[in-house]
């Protein structure tokens, strides 16, 4: 053994394996720590629910909070949405010329039909139920269109008037750039407080701004104080995160002043995160203060049984670190069961499963290490312990390299002193993912070679006895928990 293998060379895989035992249990100690799973909900979908049973949302928001829903996602409004609740009234310009020609005489917007000045190819809007929603909707539709698409042409009532195409767009079509009555406008403040009222906490999925700057991101998270709400997190909607793909850094900072987490979806092939630009330019800016979450692809929960779709939760959050289940309800009965009924025990067995495998249900999780102010702080393993590791995966492979070409020691320590500095000098100055990735490699190929080399030699040693059958088999197990201990 000792002709065969260098001492050096063992002793500085023997110092490197304590290291990486040191690492593992930092990283072990931190995953402990990560052990909260939130559960969210859209809130349109449960709005959905309460109008699809002819039930009150109240009820409804109040039976998923018990259920074991911590969180609700909030989206940007649209006028379309607000005109279907009556918070606002929105007609388009064709509708107005229409019902005129018919005789009406246009209700609430019977002044812009009397001065004659309708635009068909224009939404106009004025005040529903809500003054305060009304002057939500003017602040965005100003940040969103311009002044040059936008004009009061009324002031009693307040009716404005916004150029651009109408058309409402089909989910089959939803790839076509939505109409002013669907394009976003801010999260809605009524929707944030209302989850704020039943104990719920905020997942934000803001639009980005097309064009961005500071004023309209600021905007975002005006909106957000304005409503009181617990906003913990925030997950990107449409293609583009928001601050694409110039304010990136300052979406960031505002992300991080509030305390909110970045949630990044998973997507179905669980190999990647779902496509967004910007995406992992932002995980970065955050300092990597990012959370996993796992949505049930729309497409697949129409084929699944609710009883196939609860197997997936708890067993992912164990298995890939997702912290953030987003649950999508369905919107179809099944075992005899409505849809409240059904979806209520769905998200009830999700939470009481996530539970009984040691989580707890509360904002998300996020790595990070121990600090005294008990703030966020992102944790990467030092870059000095991985000097050592470089130079034991190094070591392994001179080893499995001499075995081939039986190099001297002085070449062996040469082979070591060069490939250890440049690993070192990428490692320290660079943090070299490539090279840690190159590492990795080298080890888990060297290594199971060498342990393997190791059991050979033992057979080898062993040919000229011929043992009883038990000796065979406990031999054979002995040497086979050598060769995974070796490889380990």
């Amino acid at each position: 053994m000792k002709s065969r293998y260098n001492p050096v060379l063992i002793a500085i895989i023997a110092i490197g394996l304590i290291v990486s035992l040191w690492l593992n249990y930092q990283r072990h100690e931190i995953e402990q720590r990560n052990d909260t799973v939130e559960m969210a909900m859209e809130y349109e979908g449960l709005e959905h629910i309460a109008n699809w049973e002819g039930l009150s949302l109240n009820d409804v928001l109040a039976g998923f909070k018990k259920a074991g829903v911590t969180s609700l996602v909030v989206f940007d409004t649209t006028l379309e949405k607000l005109n279907s609740n009556g918070s606002i009234v929105a007609v388009t310009g064709e509708e107005l010329l229409k019902g005129s020609a018919l005789g009406g005489d246009g209700g609430k917007f019977a002044p812009v039909l009397s001065e004659g000045i309708v635009v068909p190819n224009a939404v106009y809007v004025t005040v529903g139920t809500s003054y305060d929603v009304l002057t939500e909707v003017v602040e965005d539709l100003y940040l969103r269109y311009g002044k040059d698409r936008l004009r009061i042409v009324n002031n009693e009532p307040q009716i404005i008037e916004i150029l651009g195409n109408p058309m409402v767009i089909t989910e089959e079509n939803y790839d076509s750039k939505p109409g002013v009555m669907q394009a976003p406008l801010g999260l809605s403040t009524e929707e944030m407080r209302k989850a704020k009222a039943f104990g719920f906490n905020v997942i934000v999925r803001p639009m980005n701004y097309l064009p961005n700057d500071y004023d309209k991101i600021r905007s975002i998270f005006r909106r957000i104080d304005k409503s009181g709400a617990n906003v913990t997190g925030y997950i990107g909607c449409g293609r583009e995160v928001v601050g694409y793909p110039d304010y990136i850094a300052y979406m960031a900072h505002k992300l991080k002043k509030q305390n909110m987490t970045f949630g990044m979806v998973e997507h179905y092939t669980q190999l990647q995160f779902a496509a967004m630009d910007g995406l992992l330019p932002l995980a970065e800016h955050m300092d990597y203060r990012v959370a996993r979450a796992y949505i049930i692809d729309k497409a697949e929960q129409r084929k699944l049984k609710m009883p196939e779709a609860l197997r997936r939760w708890a067993l992912t959050d164990e298995e890939r670190n997702i912290r953030i289940n987003y649950i999508k309800p369905f919107m179809i009965p099944q075992e005899g069961r409505d849809i409240l009924e059904l979806n209520l025990d769905y998200v009830s067995k999700i939470a009481d499963d996530v539970q009984a495998r040691g989580y707890k249900l509360g904002p998300a999780g996020v790595f990070s290490k121990n600090t005294a102010d008990g703030k966020f702080a992102p944790y990467f393993p030092e870059r000095a312990w991985l000097v050592p590791l470089a130079f034991a995966i190094l070591a392994g492979g001179i080893m499995y390299l001499t075995l081939l070409f039986n190099f001297s020691k002085k070449i062996q320590y040469m082979l070591l002193l060069t490939g250890g500095i440049v690993a070192s000098v990428t490692l320290l100055k660079f943090g070299g993912i490539l090279t840690r990735q190159l590492l990795a490699l080298i080890a888990a190929t060297v290594f199971p070679v060498l342990s393997m080399t190791v059991i050979v030699e033992l057979w080898e040693s062993c040919k000229k006895n011929t043992p009883n059958t038990l000796k065979i088999i406990i031999s054979a197990t002995w040497q086979l928990a050598l060769a995974v201990i070796l490889s380990l």
